[in-house]
Parts: C-alpha cells; structure tokens; sequence
C-alpha cells in the first residue's frame, strides 16, 4: 500500500454521490437526511442515470447538490463512476436514492477510521424498515431472500473486520478507487460491489463495518414487484458466474447452496425417464424448502407472519433456482463485456 492516510487533524473532504434511476418514491427521504449532516466539508453529486419520472425534479430542490443527467439509462457502475470523475473530495462516498442515513453523524463517524492507512473502505450497515414502509412482496424479500445480513451488526460495540461492502452506503479511500479505474460495470445493478472489495483487498487494504452509522434500506424502484426480484436473482446469478472468471471465487455459500440445488434438480428431474424415479427431485425439492424454512423463520414473529412463512416458501424455492440458472447461464447471455 502507497497510500497516505488523511490528515487527522484537518477533516478530509468528502464526495458524496447518489445514483438515481426512477427514484422519486424515496429520493426525497434520502436527500433530506443527506442535507442534515454536520460534517464540515462535503459535497453531493446526484447521478440521475436517465430517470423518467420526477427524480431530476426532486435533486433540483436541493439547491448546494450537484445534479448530472445521463440521457439514457447507463446502469449502477456508469452513474458511479460519472460521480467519481466529477469528484474532488479526498474520501469518496456512494449512497443508493432508497438509503436513509439514520444520524446526522453518518458521514462523520465513518470517515475516522481513514486516519488508519492500512483501511480502503469503510461500510455501513444497512437495516429493515418499519413494517409500514413494506408491502407483502418486500416483506418477504427483504427478510428471507435478500436477507439482510447485517441487520444484527448495529447491536455490536466496535467497527469489525469484513469481506465484502453491501454496495449501498459505504466510504472509499478515494486515490484508490480512482487509481483502480472506479467501478467496473459487471452488469446495470448487481455485482460491482463484490467485485471492488476483491479489488482493494488484493491491494492489501481491509474494509471496515461501521456499527454506529446505519442507514435504512426502502428498497428502490428496480426491487418493486415478484417479478422485478426474479429478474434481479437471475441477473445476480449471471454476475457471480463473472465474478467467479474474475477471482475465482464463491463469494457466498448461499449462493454456492443454490447452485447445488438447481444442479440437483436439473439432473434429478431429467433423470425420471431413464430411473423412473421422482426420490432424487423430490429429495432436492425438500432441501429448497428447508433451506427457506430456515431463513423464513424470522417471519413468524411479524404481523402476518404465517401467511408471509407460508407465501415464502414457493417464492423461495423459484428465486434460489433462478439465481442458480442465472450463474450456469453465465456472462455471455448478459451481453456484457468481462473486463
């Protein structure tokens, strides 16, 4: 590692950039909790990344934010890296247009830790709403399928070692994120932050998780809907597969377990004709639903959790083997180029 750290006593400048595509539900939250910060020295650049609705509107209200517009829609890694060429700041933030930071300390209390040289990111956690905020389909996915894993981290005392950022609230050493080229488009919303967390750490740098800076995550306009989650477990999938050429790595094992079940049942279900024999599918057909039974438990405690418990179990199992397919479909169906 070459690079030096901010200077401890003088606060570092801050970029902040908010990538926006048909956010206008819930960029009005998130700006409005942006503009509360007391941190001394920061600026906002909102990427609206080819929106259709009010979203350019709304970044407009906000008078001291920079607003650039892509004409066409470019995807999550484009819109970053329009901020991060745009950028002056010494740190660099990125905040997905459905988080809302729940301190007005947020930027604050994550940037410290780059006094440390050895740190190249710094994430925050991000939690589960109010039930009030969440529809049936959301409930489920934010609970069960897209599990957030960190919503037990704002119970932990002191910033933790991780792998792997969320991709959704986090701080960069920013000579570095820009050294490296910024953020490489895998696909239009998944994948990149994976991807950058390889990036650094290859380049010896850890990354931190801040417990005392949470945001709330609402859930943008490309998760609203069954459907729109489908296409994104196919698509997650597909970028695991370029993940994978990248680094060589599984960097999950849930994931690893879905593409061992939809495995399993491919060659289970294609089997019939040959055995004769519906055992093997129905023994893979089993662990899908334990698997979500295990994960879906949480449910139970909500209000219409047995109907949620209940309505997750086929939901599941369809979205595991579609983000299994997504990983053998692999790279080329994205019509993407593997950097």
């Amino acid at each position: 590692m070459s690079d030096t750290a901010p200077n401890s006593e003088n606060k570092p400048r801050v970029s902040l950039i908010i990538p926006c595509h048909n956010e206008a539900r819930t960029l009005p939250r998130t700006l409005e909790a942006v503009s509360r910060q007391r941190y001394p020295d920061f600026e906002v650049i909102i990427i609206d990344d080819g929106s259709t609705d009010d979203t350019a509107v709304i970044a407009g209200r906000f008078n001291d934010f920079t607003v650039i517009r892509h004409e066409t829609n470019r995807g999550l890694s484009y819109a970053y890296n329009t901020g991060i060429n745009a950028s002056t700041g010494e740190i660099i933030g990125t905040l997905h247009a459905d988080c809302i930071p729940q301190s007005d300390l947020w930027i604050e209390t994550c940037i410290r830790h780059f006094v440390n040289p050895e740190i190249g990111i710094v994430g925050s956690p991000f939690i589960i709403p109010d039930e009030t905020d969440m529809d049936f389909i959301k409930t489920i996915f934010m609970y069960v399928l897209r599990a957030d894993s960190e919503r037990t981290a704002v119970q932990e005392t002191s910033p933790r070692e991780i792998s792997y950022i969320s991709g959704k609230c986090d701080f960069y050493r920013g000579s570095v994120l820009r050294e490296i080229g910024g953020f490489r488009p895998l696909s239009r919303v998944a994948g990149e932050d994976k991807d950058l967390s390889l990036r650094f750490r290859k380049r010896g740098f850890k990354i931190l998780l801040e417990p005392h800076a949470p945001v709330i995550h609402l859930y943008g306009s490309h998760q609203q809907g069954l459907f729109a989650n489908w296409a994104k477990a196919i698509q997650y999938g597909e970028v695991i597969r370029v993940l994978f050429r990248l680094h060589g790595t599984i960097h999950s094992r849930d994931v690893l377990a879905n593409i061992i079940l939809t495995v399993g049942s491919a060659i289970s279900l294609l089997s019939i004709p040959f055995t004769g024999s519906t055992l093997p599918l129905f023994a893979m057909i089993c662990l899908l639903l334990i698997k979500n039974c295990y994960k879906a438990r949480v449910l139970l405690g909500k209000r219409h959790g047995v109907l949620l418990f209940a309505a997750a179990m086929p939901i599941g199992c369809i979205d595991n083997i579609l983000m299994g397919a997504g990983v053998l479909k692999g790279p080329r169906a994205m019509g993407e180029k593997v950097p």
